[in-house]
């Protein structure tokens, strides 16, 4: 049954990068946003094309606020020319998108958390994170960094999950996703795993309806089989694929969820290398 929701972005950018370091994938992705009218720029001063994790979290809540938390993440440790400071690198002078442009003014916290660990739902009053922001931010008890977090995200109401073990960065949108502002998308169960069922048990406590989306990862260390791993406009909803069995069952699987077109999107080489549609994307909506 497919469900209404809001639009997630109006403005959608992605980092200038992204055409040198991998043409061909991002050929196919400015196809496809060309293909639903779907107008975009490029932030430029990234280190990385994976934006979504340092560019700032839209909070609107209780009024619009636009929040640059600390992109310290441990898995970059020994890779400090990787890890891109906002406020120092990306140029403020942004692309018009759609006939107008994010704020120059934005509010900044001490807290470890890269874009991608942070799931909002579209009426912004929950965000999913994942457990490990703990390890992040060792210098807060636990109880304290919620405490910090709630504040931070004015008072939305925090669900803590589990993280992958076997996922370098952690991240929250690789295993669930807002289909609209009580329902979730989670990742499939694999065989002998149950990752699944103890996130989907952690969402029903927390009084989310959790449905299952297809996952079928080829190896550890790459996004290839994440299909979670989308992002959404006004217009559509586009979907990675990669080139595998699995595409298949996850763009009908979508078709029947969304109320949107859903547009794939063939992104191998990204994927390869450790990245989705939702990673190397950023977005603001009015």
């Amino acid at each position: 049954m497919k469900r209404d929701r809001k639009c997630i972005a109006q403005l959608l950018y992605f980092s200038d990068l992204l055409p040198s370091k991998y043409p061909e994938d991002t050929a196919n992705l400015i196809s496809a946003l060309k293909k639903h009218n779907v107008d975009h720029g490029f932030v430029k001063g990234a280190k990385d094309i994976r934006i979504r994790d340092f560019m700032p979290v839209q909070i609107c809540n209780a009024r619009y606020r636009n929040m640059v938390f600390r992109y310290e993440p441990s898995y970059l440790k020994n890779r400090r020319d990787e890890q891109t400071v906002f406020s120092k690198d990306i140029d403020k002078n942004w692309e018009l998108v759609n006939g107008w442009r994010p704020p120059c003014d934005f509010d900044e916290s001490e807290i470890r958390l890269d874009g991608g660990n942070i799931v909002v739902s579209p009426d912004k009053e929950k965000a999913i994170i994942s457990d490990r922001i703990f390890p992040e931010n060792p210098e807060y008890k636990s109880s304290e960094l919620i405490r910090k977090l709630n504040s931070v995200l004015w008072r939305m109401q925090i669900i803590i999950i589990p993280s992958r073990e076997d996922d370098i960065t952690g991240h929250a949108d690789n295993t669930v996703r807002f289909l609209d502002d009580r329902t979730v998308l989670c990742n499939e169960d694999l065989p002998s795993d149950g990752f699944g069922s103890r996130l989907r048990t952690m969402l029903e406590y927390h009084g989310l309806d959790v449905l299952e989306f297809p996952f079928a990862p080829t190896d550890k260390s790459g996004a290839v089989g994440n299909y979670l791993n989308y992002f959404e406009t006004e217009e559509a909803v586009f979907l990675p694929v990669f080139g595998i069995d699995a595409d298949e069952r996850a763009v009908l699987t979508a078709e029947k969820l969304f109320s949107k077109p859903v547009e794939p999107v063939m992104i191998p080489n990204i994927a390869a290398d450790g990245a989705g549609l939702h990673s190397i994307s950023w977005g603001m909506s009015d």
